[in-house]
């Protein structure tokens, strides 16, 4: 059975970029339609800000899929009261005024990301055993650092919050679902459902500390949207942070010289935690020669675009392309939090390694459709 696109990209980010020259006419067609994904592909970086900003596409993408899905009627009403609080699916002013809550909430929050990041891989490092002929990086440091770092940041117990992305382990999976069955319908809401009644539980028993962002959210988000929104910030960010962690530890042993603020420049760039971002068309246009309509699904494959400029045969990084946290309006909440972790934490790292001689003895990164990760980055140190 031949490779398609949808096929490659749940495997290979090598494979899905050499369908893209192969489809995109050698990177000359900046736009074009893939079968397989039933949607537009843009690999131009000016193009795909367009998308990103234009008001001609919409990020609502779920409430269509609910409304005609076959499920029963209290079903739909517990996906679309929760995924319509979901940031990443939210349009026009109800998305500007739950954002500008959220940023409110991070602005009290008495977060320092620095030193906080500082302290947690510092405390975590000294139980990293580098007499060990094999370091687990990603279970030993990038795994801990991240519950750990997030963890305090909410102001959270590790337990509480391990046990938050746990229970919505259905809801996260639902994000990347285009066609779910009825049984991945009834274990979502379930999810959706515990995971609710798990926050309510914290609130209630006081389970969280003062003046950190899990606090101050519960003072500046309004009820309607509070448990959703709280889910979002919680289970939304970790998977990329933790993939951000294990990526840019692997930049900094591949490229040790490259300055800190480069080496997380690049670091997100060449290794985008999320595949892709996608929008609708909401309005019909014309882009490139080509009639998109109402409806039609359009996406940006984000490693493609750093991978891939035009070099003759060849495929060399693309200086400008950098869309890892987003653009426009739905630019990544946590972006700010991430590179000032990713800036501290790098720093101790460099501090434990700069004298010491560190091989890479296995590295092994995850593709699926909807993520970038390391699964495996184990280092010998002497």
């Amino acid at each position: 059975m031949p490779n398609t696109l949808r096929s490659t990209m749940k495997k290979s980010r090598d494979i899905s970029n050499r369908l893209i020259i192969k489809e995109s006419n050698g990177l000359n067609d900046k736009l074009f339609w893939n079968e397989s994904l039933q949607s537009w592909i843009v690999i131009d970086e000016t193009l795909a800000k367009k998308v990103l900003t234009s008001s001609y596409f919409t990020t609502d993408r779920k409430r269509k899929l609910i409304e005609t899905m076959s499920s029963s009627a209290s079903n739909k009403e517990v996906l679309s009261n929760f995924y319509s609080n979901w940031l990443m699916y939210m349009d026009g002013e109800r998305h500007l005024s739950l954002r500008k809550d959220l940023q409110r909430a991070m602005r009290n929050a008495d977060s320092q990301e620095e030193m906080l990041s500082s302290k947690v891989i510092k405390e975590i490092l000294q139980n990293v055993n580098l007499s060990d002929k094999d370091i687990d990086v990603v279970k030993e440091i990038s795994v801990p650092f991240t519950n750990k770092f997030l963890s305090q940041l909410f102001g959270l117990s590790v337990d509480d919050y391990k046990q938050i992305l746990q229970t919505s382990m259905e809801a996260v999976k639902f994000l990347w679902q285009t066609n779910p069955s009825e049984e991945e319908i009834d274990l979502t809401v379930e999810s959706i459902k515990q995971t609710e009644n798990l926050i309510v539980r914290i609130i209630k028993e006081n389970r969280y500390e003062d003046d950190r962002l899990f606090s101050c959210m519960l003072k500046d988000i309004d009820t309607s949207s509070l448990l959703t929104a709280i889910i979002n910030m919680v289970i939304d960010g970790h998977e990329p942070f933790l993939s951000s962690v294990s990526s840019v530890i692997e930049r900094y042993l591949r490229y040790p010289e490259e300055s800190v603020s480069r080496m997380i420049t690049n670091s997100l760039k060449y290794s985008p935690p999320f595949s892709y971002c996608a929008r609708s068309v909401f309005r019909p246009i014309r882009m490139e020669n080509k009639d998109l309509n109402v409806g039609d699904r359009i996406m940006i494959i984000l490693y493609s675009l750093s991978d891939m400029s035009k070099d003759g045969d060849k495929t060399i990084g693309c200086p400008h392309a950098n869309l890892s946290f987003g653009h426009g309006s739905h630019y990544c909440l946590g972006a700010q939090i991430t590179t000032k972790a990713l800036k501290a934490f790098i720093k101790e790292i460099d501090l434990l390694f700069r004298e010491r001689s560190v091989s890479v003895t296995k590295i092994e990164f995850n593709t699926s459709f909807g993520f970038q990760s390391i699964d495996f980055l184990h280092i010998k140190v002497s």
